[in-house]
């Protein structure tokens, strides 16, 4: 069992951890996949987490009684009384109990801040809820105004009982995030009065489909925030707006990773998809997925402003992908989930992209109408060999990508050139990936010139050329991610950020000490703002390693200290070459007898500056290929 605790960085959590005395704490990255999150809390009794001093006390309905664990689960204890509260408690509850009707099992009396996560259901009789326990967990946590959040608590969603939930938060003023409602098809009751009084709560996720049982929803929302984010099945149509339904004055968006793939225009024009074989065919609806009809292939089909378009196919890709857009005159957005193209109706289950290489291949390529795929979702989280090549490669007015690209595990060349030339983007999708393969990332944003924002990167396993020229020509990016891996591939950072002239900011390090052929090559090249380096200790070099790494850094002052002590083959062959204002290096070599290892690697410095060598190293030139003429030579200390 894991306690989550909300830290803004692994610093934070790295310097508070041991003084919290919570037992079994830990930090989860955003890599982490969130299904083993999940499985985790499905696994854990519920627990609650306290933030301040207060007290505890259940009572039951019936003969029914709760045991508390206060030692993650080693011992456990009948709950008996009140008890009193400490700072940071982790308490853990378990019990056998059976609902009464109209009660519930209990209800839970608590003062002090606290929060609640793991599996209610280890409260019931076999730790599970039937479709017989009704009122299961009415008014459970009924005017706990101390509870401030609920969203890891893991509520059933596979079979809900009649009440089961009604009146669950009731009352309960501070709560600021709740549990996502699942349940495609709810029971009479289920939701009634659940976050009746909840004037904190400005988001809810209910994804119930289908007919509407009777008032499973009365009062449920009344009194909750003035304003907030309601998010729904898309083929949801019957919400009814207020108390019992979707929350006044609140905005109103569909759950895209159940909507097949939608086209949303934003001005008149033609759309067409050209298949590449005579198999990829797709159907489109206009309405929402009430009705669908065959999409002609590779025939303009006129649109209209505020129209959306759904697309639904079973295509198999070739070498070329599945198919491309074309748009004439037309902008638009696209939203909801790329696997609808694939797997027709079953689109919502599949996270794997094994067999299908190619498959993406060019689908927006050159779409100068497409302004927007924040909405896109890209499931997958087993990818294939180029399955994202070139996808939106050119979509100059495309201001933002998908929000997340989930997979752990690359496959090579995945996001190849994903958003080549996209010269409108300004922003990245969130690369969750820590291992990459080869090539994975090559060329991903080359000469996205209005780039602003980017997210750090968690790669810690590389491979060949994975990010060669990734953010190459990127002529706004300001701030480079931080790069934490410290086993390294040939030529794996080849140009990462060459041409980036308004990059100020490197990763703070460079942490791998033993470093491969090529591995930094020209990775700052032509950054004419760069001030700073990012640290090098690497000392043990390989050939070509640093070559041309900072050449045309012409606003660089002090260079990265130089730890190695035996260089490599052409290892800072032009490594400060047109650094102009470059004045001070630090290299410790004593073995510089490698071919070619220092050419040119000072050629165009400042003509006067400071070079800190290695005491006992007498065999320096002076020149573009060793100590720059005219500079003063101190020995370290």
């Amino acid at each position: 069992m894991v306690n989550l605790i909300s830290f803004s960085t692994k610093a934070e959590y790295d310097e508070k951890k041991d003084s919290l005395h919570v037992p079994n704490i830990s930090y989860i990255a955003e890599t982490e996949s969130i299904e083993a999150i999940q499985q985790e809390l499905e696994s854990t009794p519920l627990t609650f987490i306290f933030y301040g001093t207060g007290s505890l006390s259940f009572s039951g309905t019936g003969t029914n009684s709760i045991e508390l664990s206060v030692d993650n689960g080693d011992s456990w204890h009948e709950l008996t009384g009140t008890i009193n509260i400490g700072y940071l408690d982790s308490i853990m509850f378990s019990g056998d109990c059976t609902p009464v009707s109209g009660e519930g099992i209990g209800q839970f009396v608590v003062e002090g801040t606290f929060q609640a996560m793991g599996n209610i259901t280890s409260l019931l009789d076999g730790n599970e809820m039937s479709s017989g326990d009704t009122y299961a967990f009415m008014n459970i946590f009924k005017n706990c105004t101390g509870l401030t959040r609920a969203n890891k608590l893991v509520l059933p969603s596979e079979i809900l009982s009649e009440y089961c939930f009604a009146g669950m938060f009731e009352g309960c003023s501070n709560l600021t995030v709740v549990p996502e409602l699942l349940t495609e098809t709810p029971s009479e009751g289920c939701y009634n009065r659940m976050f009746y009084g909840c004037s904190k709560l400005s988001y809810i996720k209910c994804l119930t489909v289908g007919s509407t049982p009777t008032g499973y929803t009365e009062d449920w929302v009344y009194g909750v925030a003035e304003t907030g984010l309601f998010i729904k099945e898309y083929n949801r149509y019957d919400w009814n707006v207020g108390d019992s339904g979707l929350p006044t004055g609140w905005e109103v968006k569909d759950y895209m990773p159940h909507k097949p793939m939608t086209l949303k225009v934003l001005a008149n024009g033609n759309v067409k998809f050209a298949g590449t074989t005579s198999s990829c065919k797709l159907n489109y609806s206009t309405d929402d997925g009430r009705n669908w009809n065959e999409l002609p292939n590779n025939t303009d089909v006129q649109v209209t402003s505020g129209q959306s378009i759904m697309f639904s196919g079973e295509c198999s890709p070739n070498i070329n992908g599945i198919g491309r857009f074309y748009s004439s005159s037309s902008d638009y957005e696209v939203e909801g989930n790329v696997m609808s193209l694939l797997f027709g109706d079953g689109f919502k289950e599949n996270y794997s992209l094994s067999g299908k290489d190619y498959v993406f291949v060019n689908l927006f390529s050159g779409c100068t109408g497409l302004t927007s795929s924040e909405n896109l979702v890209l499931p997958a989280t087993t990818l294939s060999i180029r399955c994202y090549y070139f996808i939106f490669k050119a979509c100059s007015r495309m201001r933002m990508p998908p929000k997340v690209l989930p997979a752990l595990e690359t496959a090579q060349e995945c996001y190849r050139d994903m958003f080549n030339d996209c010269s409108g983007l300004t922003e990245t999708p969130n690369v969750l990936a820590t291992t990459m393969a080869v090539s994975a990332c090559t060329g991903m944003y080359k000469r996205c010139v209005n780039l602003v924002k980017t997210y750090d990167l968690h790669s810690t396993t590389l491979s060949e050329g994975c990010y060669g020229n990734t953010y190459g020509e990127c002529r706004s990016l300001v701030k480079a991610p931080e790069l934490p891996a410290t086993t390294l591939a040939n030529i794996c950072y080849q140009g990462m950020f060459t041409g980036c002239t308004s990059l100020t900011t490197a990763p703070s390090v460079l942490p791998a000490t033993t470093l491969v052929s090529n591995c930094y090559e020209a990775m700052f090249q032509g950054c004419t703002s760069l001030t700073t380096a990012p640290s090098l200790p690497a000392t043990t070099l390989a050939q070509r390693c640093y070559l041309n790494m900072f050449n045309g850094c012409t606003s660089l002052t002090t260079a990265p200290s130089l730890p190695a002590t035996t260089l490599d083959n052409k290892c800072y062959y032009g490594m400060f070459s047109g650094c102009t204002n470059l004045n001070s290096i630090t290299c410790l070599a004593t073995n510089i007898s490698a071919s070619y290892c220092t050419y040119y690697w000072v050629s165009g410095v400042a003509q006067t500056g400071t070079f800190t060598k290695d005491p006992s190293m007498t065999s320096w030139t002076t020149g573009n290929n060793g100590i720059p003429t005219n500079w003063t030579v101190e020995d370290a200390t």
